[in-house]
C-alpha cells in the first residue's frame, strides 16, 4: 500500500496487524515507514525508538529512525531544534552504518555487509547540512569507496550509481 501512495491506510493496516502480532519488528518498521511517508515522523520515531530499545539493532531500523529525525530536522524552524534533530539523525545513521561492521549486523535482514552505503552517505549529508564539512567529506569518501566496490563486483544499482555521482 505504501508503494501505491496510501500511507495512512498502510499504517492503519499495520496497526491492526500489530495488535495480533505485537512483536513483529518488520511490521513495526512498515508502520513507521508509512507514518514517515504520510508526513508524521514524530509518531514514527516513537515506534522506532521502542524497537531499538528492545534490541532491534539492524541497519534498516536505524536508517528508518534516522530518516524520521531528518524529516523532523527539515520541519523544525528554530536553530536549537534543527541541531537536536540533526544530531539525532547523524547518531542513528552512524549506528545503522556501524551495524554493517559489527556483531549487530548478524541480526540484520540485509544479506551483504558490503552493500550498505546508504546510511554512510546519509551521515555525510546530515553533517554537510549541519555545517561540518570535514566529517561530511570523511563519510562521503567511505560511501564512495563502498559504491565503487559494488560497481567493480557488478553489484551496483541505480542508487549506488547516484551516490557515486
Amino acid at each position: 500500500m505504501i508503494d501505491v501512495g496510501d500511507s495512512l491506510l498502510a499504517y492503519d493496516v499495520a496497526k491492526v496487524g500489530l495488535k495480533k502480532f505485537p512483536e513483529d519488528r518488520t511490521l513495526s518498521q512498515k508502520a513507521a515507514s508509512a507514518l514517515i511517508n504520510a508526513g508524521s515522523p514524530l509518531k514514527a520515531t516513537q515506534i522506532l525508538e521502542e524497537l531499538v530499545a528492545v534490541g532491534d539493532r539492524d541497519v534498516e531500523a536505524h536508517s528508518l529512525l534516522a530518516s524520521a529525525y531528518k524529516d523532523l530536522w527539515q520541519y523544525a524552524s528554530d536553530p536549537e531544534s534543527k541541531q537536536r534533530y540533526a544530531d539525532l539523525a547523524i547518531a542513528r545513521y552512524k549506528e545503522g552504518f556501524s551495524t554493517t561492521s559489527f556483531d549487530a549486523f548478524k541480526q540484520s535482514r540485509v544479506k551483504d555487509v558490503g552493500t550498505e552505503y546508504y546510511p554512510c552517505i546519509n551521515v555525510a549529508f546530515m553533517y554537510l547540512l549541519s555545517g561540518d564539512a570535514e566529517e561530511a567529506r570523511s563519510y562521503s569518501t567511505r560511501a564512495l569507496e563502498i559504491c565503487r566496490n559494488l560497481k567493480l563486483n557488478s553489484l551496483g544499482d541505480y542508487w549506488s550509481q547516484a551516490t557515486t555521482g
